[in-house]
């Protein structure tokens, strides 16, 4: 991996809905940093180079996004 930051979702994810976890064990929040509105992860220094597993629930919308009606 040659970055600490993944686009993870094109998708804005719901804050706290997020479960990062290496070999089942749960990832400290102050391992990384999630951009909930634009779905980036960025991973601390200690974690770059491993396999972890992310799990999140998404809003139905991109807040990211401008939208219109009419």
């Amino acid at each position: 991996m040659d970055s600490d930051t993944l686009q993870i979702d094109s998708l804005s994810i719901i804050p706290g809905s997020e479960l990062l976890t290496l070999n089942n064990i749960k990832i400290e929040d102050d391992k990384y940093v999630l951009s909930y509105w634009n779905s980036t992860l960025i991973l601390s220094d200690s974690l770059l180079g491993k396999t972890i597993e992310i799990s999140y629930r998404v809003f139905a919308l991109n807040f990211t996004e401008r939208y219109f009606h009419k």
